[in-house]
């Protein structure tokens, strides 16, 4: 176990760990239930804008003078930039970092749904709420995996089903604050405090949490990711080896597996190697290992060691980059892994898949809007 190996060393020797056996190492602990507390916020938030819309549209129905074209227009301009938002998002979460996305993707969200409050016709509200969707539809796909990423693996699935718990704690707070505001002083009041949360949840992103260590590895920053694995284990009380190192062979083993994986749709697969970099830390010169790097890599063939250099040497060019340019190749990576599914066999299970997201998707939010309505033209609340 990693844990019991690192109190075995002695000081002057230099453990290299992998990367999963640094997150066991850390555990679970203070840091991972505040991770999950700013996430959560952030998965709430995106509720609340949603569900708001609903509470919302009978108030602005005489307020802006909504004809039924308006109304529907309203009701689905979230929707689209969440549509929207979902192509866009995802790549920039490969380029440019799963923190520095959901920080953004969630001002966003909380800026235009702010400037909805505003709003003098119809037009311009179907206007702002469509951008604030593109916010809601960054943050949902990035804060799963920036969390995932966060924790070791025997702890994700627990913390996953409670992240996505968090959806309805922002249905619960939505419903109650329009409850309670909307018919005493007014839907645009509403609608500044509903976006609280997510100036909340983007400012604690920011502040509290390091970026993922998976993806500084793959972007070879690996000097940026122990740091990462430390301040985790500062706020968790886990004491680490003081000249604790990550492995520079497994980040490029961890991009080569990325890029393999875009080419061939094999996402859930890593290779032989990056599996056998995954274990616990090694002896340093008294432990028995005579180098740094780990002895599988003598086993490695001379095409993957030729792969990582090259992989290693895109990682340097990487830093020179603009953003513009990572999100185009973030892009082009998302369209080619889209194009797998389109082919067998996943399109045997996409179809299938697709039908029951979208009945699921449809009957729930077309429910929850068409409620309110149902409720005032019955005279409920006058």
């Amino acid at each position: 176990m990693a844990t019991s190996e690192a109190a075995d060393l002695q000081p002057d020797e230099e453990p290299t760990w992998g990367l999963e056996a640094a997150l066991d190492h850390v555990g679970v602990g203070r840091f991972h239930w505040l991770a999950l507390a700013i996430c959560g916020l952030a998965n709430a938030a995106d509720a609340v804008e949603i569900l708001g819309l609903s509470l919302v549209l009978p108030a602005t129905e005489d307020d802006l003078h909504l004809t039924a074209q308006g109304k529907s227009a309203l009701s689905s301009s979230i929707f689209v930039g969440m549509l929207l938002g979902g192509v866009l998002w995802g790549p920039l979460g490969d380029s440019l970092g799963r923190r520095t996305t959901l920080a953004l993707a969630l001002a966003i969200n909380a800026t235009f749904g702010m400037l909805s409050a505003a709003a003098r016709t119809a037009s311009d509200l179907v206007f702002l709420r469509l951008i604030a969707g593109i916010g809601v539809g960054g943050s949902v796909p990035v804060v799963f995996s920036f969390l995932a990423e966060l924790l070791p693996a025997h702890a994700r699935g627990k913390f996953m089903v409670g992240l996505a718990a968090h959806w309805m704690v922002g249905s619960i707070y939505s419903a109650g604050v329009g409850w309670a505001m909307i018919p005493t002083i007014g839907w645009r009041s509403f609608l500044i405090i509903a976006a609280i949360p997510a100036w909340i949840a983007a400012a604690g992103t920011l502040l509290l949490l390091p970026e993922s260590p998976r993806y500084l590895l793959v972007h070879g920053q690996v000097q940026q990711a122990e740091q990462a694995i430390r301040r985790m284990a500062q706020v968790n009380g886990v004491k680490l080896p003081p000249n604790m190192h990550l492995r520079h062979h497994e980040s490029l083993l961890l991009a080569h597996d990325d890029a393999a994986s875009t080419a061939n749709g094999e996402h859930s697969r890593p290779s032989r190697h990056s599996k056998d970099l995954e274990l616990a830390p090694l002896r340093g010169a008294n432990g028995g290992s005579s180098g740094k790097d780990p002895p599988v890599l003598n086993e490695m063939s001379t095409d993957i060691l030729s792969k990582s250099a090259t992989v290693r040497s895109s990682n340097g060019q990487q830093q020179h980059r603009t953003w513009v340019e990572k999100a185009r190749r973030g892009l082009t990576a998302t369209v080619a892994s889209a194009k797998q599914l389109t082919q067998p066999p996943l399109r045997s299970r996409l179809i299938p898949l697709l039908i029951a997201w979208i009945g699921m998707c449809g009957g729930w939010y077309s429910t929850v809007l068409w409620m309110p309505e149902y409720f005032k033209a019955r005279g409920a609340g006058s």
